[in-house]
């Protein structure tokens, strides 16, 4: 038999890393993975349940996709870190010109030629957020870490990342996720709630981080893409949620479902509303589980 010739494929040392979010998808639902339990299914999209807001909320970012309902507690953020531009920059002009706040964003399928830019107060990298840095990709606690606003505390995060939200939280500090006031993050692969390795290594590790540091003021299902059923609730799939730190937050008590400044993320699909869970108990910040 004639020896074997040894193939060798040069690999980056970034790879495997570059490819986790189509790793991340083709193990959700194959051989290895087993369906989440409906009990664990609705604890888990308990944890998107608004619990209350002791402030009035505000919209920023216009009248339709990309913008997002805040707590009126602009007052003091240092900066706005806002991964996930694509081309849309409305709600980063709005902070920077009503409330003289500055921005950082970071999108690698755009250039700074194609944006709407303010030319003192913001700054644009063409990267991707993730959970490691390399290349064209860097961490949340990189990009903060080399922006004039390292040592911050009191920042705001704005967040539409198309999935890659998961990896990107889960590599990001406790120091520098506490360094934020308020958050507004799109969650997206809701269906993969129904794969237990998702439910349990992605979206749990995450919300379970994020809920030590903030409450959920605020829940906004978007429109694009529809609901699916799971465990006997209709969630979207991709919702938007608004994040206020615990310390800012002490009086939770108020939250509303659809809320009055609400608007729809695509005019051409039908208004898309959240029922139960987030419909039971709304206005009390009641338990909907209770």
């Amino acid at each position: 038999m004639a020896d074997s010739i040894p193939l060798e494929v040069g690999l980056p040392p970034t790879f495997f890393l570059e490819q986790e979010g189509a790793i991340d998808l083709l193990l959700t639902f194959s051989d290895w993975d087993c369906p989440a339990q409906e009990d664990d299914i609705r604890a888990a999209i308990s944890l998107l349940v608004p619990k209350g807001c002791g402030t009035e909320l505000i919209r920023l970012g216009g009248n339709g996709d990309g913008a997002y309902l805040l707590p009126d507690l602009l007052d003091g953020v240092e900066a706005c870190f806002s991964p996930g531009v694509s081309t849309q920059t409305a709600f980063e002009m709005e902070l920077a010109e009503r409330y003289r706040i500055p921005a950082y964003l970071c999108d690698a399928s755009v250039q700074a030629s194609q944006l709407q830019l303010h030319p003192e107060l913001h700054t644009f990298t063409p990267q991707w957020l993730g959970s490691y840095t390399g290349g064209n990709t860097t961490t949340l606690d990189a990009w903060v870490a080399g922006s004039a606003h390292a040592d911050a505390t009191s920042l705001l995060l704005q967040m539409d990342i198309e999935g890659a939200e998961y990896n990107a939280l889960l590599a990001a500090s406790d120091a520098v996720l506490s360094s934020f006031r308020m958050a507004v993050i799109e969650f997206h692969l809701l269906p993969a709630l129904a794969s237990a390795r998702f439910l349990n290594m992605k979206f749990l590790p995450v919300l379970r981080k994020l809920l030590l540091h903030f409450d959920v003021v605020h829940a906004h299902a978007n429109n694009c893409c529809g609901a699916v059923d799971l465990a006997g609730w209709e969630v979207p799939q991709v919702i938007e949620l608004t994040f206020l730190r615990k310390a800012d937050n002490p009086q939770p008590h108020h939250w509303q479902t659809p809320h009055p400044l609400d608007v729809v993320n695509v005019p051409a699909h039908a208004p898309l509303l959240l029922g139960p869970p987030w419909s039971v108990g709304a206005g009390s910040g009641a338990d909907p589980l209770a």
